[in-house]
């Protein structure tokens, strides 16, 4: 009987080791999906950053070139003025030395 319980025993043992070492199995397991998660979050954040931050250059560009066409327009707007007044100022000067013929 002796023998019996002392294999029970070690039986017992071997069953609480064999659940320990399974515990700690599962527990590397959850720690290590754990961080991959943390890993997967960080790199759809570090995506997400990067793709608002690359709509922004967009739109500052976009509103840059928009700025330099209306500077633009503007520019020959005034430069239109400044050659119909040319013009007008040489009809004027021709009209005068006819006049004056």
């Amino acid at each position: 009987q002796a023998v019996k319980d002392k294999e029970t025993k070690l039986q017992a043992a071997k069953a609480k080791e064999e659940a320990a070492r399974q515990a700690r199995e599962a527990k590397a397991a959850k720690r290590k999906e754990q961080a991959a998660s943390v890993d997967r979050r960080k790199i759809k954040e570090a995506k997400e950053i990067a793709t608002a931050e690359a709509a922004k250059r967009k739109e500052r560009d976009s509103a840059a070139r928009a700025k330099e066409a209306a500077a633009a327009k503007e520019a020959a707007k005034r430069q239109a003025v400044k050659d119909k007044e040319t013009k007008l100022q040489a009809a004027k000067a021709k009209e005068e030395a006819a006049r004056q013929a």
